[in-house]
């Protein structure tokens, strides 16, 4: 980068072209700067396990694997943390709870190697849009290409790769792409990243040369590179937006047949009908009939709640509008990488081999004009619409939430006073956190080959679904196991209960299995609107919820906690709550504390 004549610009053009990733140097960090910052990773790793596990991520930022891994069944040779640049110090409070002088030293040179990167990757970028053929006019002056630069953010993954017996066996890291624009990579000397060179395909041990950067070209990048001029290349093309529309068959990759699956019974009905809880019927009735539905099955209908059913077909007219939008304005506001909300699949789709046929969007209930940016980057009277629809959604289902949470308590037994009073129920009640998923199941040519979204119980609270009028939604009703499909009432929203809220209860109101099948008629929408706690608050059972002389059936544990667990328990006979059961040993001894 010394050298910014054309020669410099040219050379970028080639590698970038040929390599999709390269070497820089002159880059003008300081080499004394990346040595301060490799000895803090290094005491970082170091630290007690359990300083790092109160860190661990669970889909998000943090302390472990990153999301990509999850694809693979065997794991890697590698500890990893992940965070957002601009977000230091708040970030690390997870490890350094109390604060102290290794927590500031580790922020300070953090932050400082932040700036460096932030101020060099503007430059990078101004050498990539010259290497496209843009003049200097049209760089500083153009509309796309000043947004891109305004608002480009830094995500940064620290990773350890500890001394290994037997190297040859095992993966620091499996190949992959990057989903963002570019990356840069500081290694220390030991030579261990490797790019994919095309043309026969061979593995390049990339150079560990003091000072030096790597640079690796994302997935973006390569999409926002016009084939009319240079085309920069990932070093791995990820797939591109399924085309559902565009198939008369379902294709091997979304193919489900061979899922263990339970009978279906034919209609809700007699003993397998969906409770439903009539709220406009605020008597004590209607508290026992959510008490029950909660014990028996861990769903229900909820009708009588007060929502507007025409706000309810204003929302499902703008998820229509959503979706049919082309592949690259969804891929621009793609998940992944730094961003845990967008386009794309839920985190826990990845655990599957197989795809499922439906498209989603998920992000923070309170956050819509900033994140649907992405899509609509220069606003219009479409994102207008669009999100002045959502925000209104969002404030009729977040007051319902509340009014919903404080039937549960009374179900669970709580007087007025104590839900207004009552330490804990108010904490809950004012840190309750939304976030909204957008589901489209589009048509499918051969439905009974396929799955909308395959079969998992929500990590939250409770979650309220909103549901276009095509039956798909299944709840698993236990004893015999079987799939029940939930009525596609108009203006009834389904209500579904969550892991933590089963911890909360103490097993009481049980979380519930569900799924999504698709139609080979017609399209369906649905949108979950999930409440929980925020991701570092604990939650342990209630008190209310323990039977007198009784203790407590599951351990206290964060959101961020129980997705670890549920990573970890993926694949295997037991549940991620089953790990979270007391024992018996441990259930007696706080049992005989309590009575001394």
């Amino acid at each position: 980068m010394a050298d910014a004549t054309d020669v410099a610009i040219a050379a970028m053009a080639r590698v970038a072209e040929e390599w999709g990733g390269f070497l820089l140097i002159g880059h003008g960090v300081p080499i004394e700067l990346l040595m301060r910052v490799e000895e803090q990773i290094k005491r970082l790793f170091a630290r007690p396990a359990t300083e790092k596990e109160r860190a661990a991520r669970g889909g998000g930022y943090g302390y472990g694997v990153p999301p990509y891994m999850l694809y693979f069944s065997n794991l890697m040779w590698s500890e990893g943390y992940t965070f957002s640049a601009a977000d230091v110090r708040s970030e690390f409070r997870r490890i350094w709870a109390d604060g102290g002088d290794d927590y500031l030293r580790f922020c300070d040179v953090m932050e400082e190697f932040h700036k460096e990167m932030r101020a060099l990757g503007e430059k990078v970028l101004d050498m990539f849009y010259k290497a496209l053929g843009l003049s200097a006019a049209h760089i500083s002056g153009g509309k796309v290409e000043c947004h891109i630069r305004d608002t480009m953010t830094a995500t940064m993954h620290l990773n350890m790769y500890p001394k290994c017996p037997e190297p040859e066996r095992v993966m620091g890291l499996a190949p992959h792409t990057d989903s963002g624009f570019f990356t840069f990579i500081l290694q220390s000397l030991v030579p261990v990243l490797q790019l994919l060179r095309r043309g026969p395909e061979q593995w390049v041990t990339v150079p560990a040369q003091p000072g030096a950067l790597a640079v690796v070209i994302g997935d973006l990048f390569h999409a926002t590179t016009p084939a009319s001029k240079t085309t920069m290349a990932s070093v791995q093309n990820a797939a591109a937006t399924f085309d559902f529309l565009a198939v008369n068959c379902v294709p091997e990759s979304h193919v489900w047949t061979e899922q263990k699956d339970y009978p279906v019974v034919p209609e809700s009905a007699g003993n397998d009908a969906v409770p439903v809880v009539d709220m406009a019927d605020g008597t004590d009735g209607a508290i026992a009939a959510m008490a029950r539905a909660a014990e028996e099955w861990g769903g229900f209908l909820l009708v009588g709640h007060g929502v507007p059913i025409e706000l309810l077909a204003r929302v499902e007219e703008q998820i229509k509008c959503l979706f049919p939008r082309p592949a690259p304005e969804k891929e621009q506001a793609a998940r992944g990488g730094g961003f845990k909300n967008g386009y794309g699949v839920p985190p826990y789709a990845l655990y599957f081999s197989q795809l499922m046929w439906s498209e989603g969007y998920t992000f923070s209930a309170g956050d819509v004009r900033s994140e649907f940016r992405r899509i609509w980057p220069d606003g219009g009277n479409d994102y207008l619409r669009f999100c002045d629809v959502m925000e209104e959604f969002h404030r009729e289902m977040r007051a319902l939430g509340d009014k919903v949470l404080d039937m549960f308590y009374k179900a669970l037994g709580h007087s007025a006073d104590q839900i207004a009073g009552g330490e804990v129920e108010r904490q809950i009640r004012d840190t309750l956190t939304a976030t909204m998923h957008l589901n489209m199941y589009p048509k499918c040519p051969e439905p009974e080959r396929a799955i909308g979204l395959a079969a998992h119980t929500d990590s939250v609270f409770f979650t309220l679904i909103m549901q276009s009028l095509v039956p798909g939604l299944q709840l698993l009703r236990r004893g015999p196991d079987r799939w029940v499909t939930v009525p596609a009432q108009p203006g009834a929203l389904a209500v579904v209960i969550g892991d933590l809220f089963h911890v909360l209860t103490n097993g009481r109101f049980h979380s519930v299995l569900h799924r999504v099948l698709v139609n080979q008629d017609r399209e369906r929408v649905s949108v979950p609107y999930l409440l929980g706690l925020p991701q570092d608050m604990k939650v342990a059972p209630l008190d209310a919820a323990i039977c007198p002389r009784r203790k407590a059936a599951f351990r206290g544990v964060t959101w961020w906690q129980y997705m670890v667990i549920r990573e970890k328990m993926f694949g295997k006979d037991a549940s991620a709550l089953t790990m979270l059961r007391v024992t018996e040993d441990e259930g007696d001894a706080e049992l005989a504390q309590g009575m001394n």
